[in-house]
């Protein structure tokens, strides 16, 4: 009788110590995964994608003027350009015609007279207000420590669509999402849907883009500018790469 009870001490002490692993090893999981959400590849990159657009602002012409970049871009992620004391704007519009406005605020680290690009992968959100907006839904997003270059030249996102200054990289993904930006571009994975939760935005109030890890775009340099196209719609297969 004695070992009986010794036995079932044993399995429960055995169960206590499996649950607490349990407890412990979950939250530790979920924020380990956080934290490699944001891989060191991505930062690499937008500094090789910076460094690019800066050689191909010193070329005068030609076949030398043109080429193909690669963005690698981690999960609720965002490129954003900002034009001159401009805070910059995106309009997640839905298949209804109804949207919701994001405005990224310009971070300290860009000049306010400067052209500016950001790589923002932290950061909070907060109600904004604008009297003539006719959006569903409003919010302003703060970048937390981004890593922001100045550039030479001004950019230019070219996406051709039925959009007015269309950014819609990618491929649609709720309520047929497509984005028009002004004041500056940007080009995101995940962040809109990301913000959309968050902020519990209704299917029919915004729209959101699909792009995969890896977005090729084909630069071009103006006299002006530097012009930037999509090579290639991201494929809905690749879109979770």
């Amino acid at each position: 009788m004695k070992k009986l009870f010794n036995k079932k001490g044993v399995m429960l002490e055995f169960l206590v110590g499996v649950i607490l692993a349990i407890l412990i090893f979950t939250p530790t999981c979920m924020f380990t995964a956080a934290i490699f959400r944001l891989s060191q590849q991505g930062e690499d990159n937008f500094g090789s994608f910076v460094t690019e657009l800066q050689e191909l602002s010193t070329v005068n012409g030609g076949e030398d003027a043109k080429q193909i970049s690669v963005l690698i871009l981690d999960e609720q992620t965002a490129l954003v350009y900002f034009e001159p004391e401009k805070e910059t704007l995106l309009q997640a519009i839905s298949h209804t015609g109804e949207y919701s406005e994001i405005y990224f605020a310009r971070p300290s680290t860009c000049l306010d007279n400067s052209v500016c690009l950001c790589l923002i992968q932290k950061y909070t959100t907060e109600p904004y207000e604008v009297e003539s907006s006719k959006a569903e839904n409003i919010v302003r997003v703060h970048a937390e420590n981004p890593s922001c270059s100045l550039l030479p030249l001004k950019l230019v996102l070219n996406v051709l669509d039925d959009i007015t200054l269309s950014c819609s990289l990618g491929v649609p993904g709720s309520s047929d999402g497509k984005y028009s930006c002004s004041q500056g571009f940007v080009i995101e994975r995940g962040l809109v849907e990301e913000i959309g939760t968050k902020e519990g935005w209704s299917a029919s109030d915004y729209g959101y883009r699909d792009n995969g890890r890896r977005i090729s775009l084909n630069l071009i340099k103006t006299s002006q500018d530097i012009l930037i196209t999509p090579e290639l719609p991201t494929l809905p297969s690749e879109k979770r790469g």
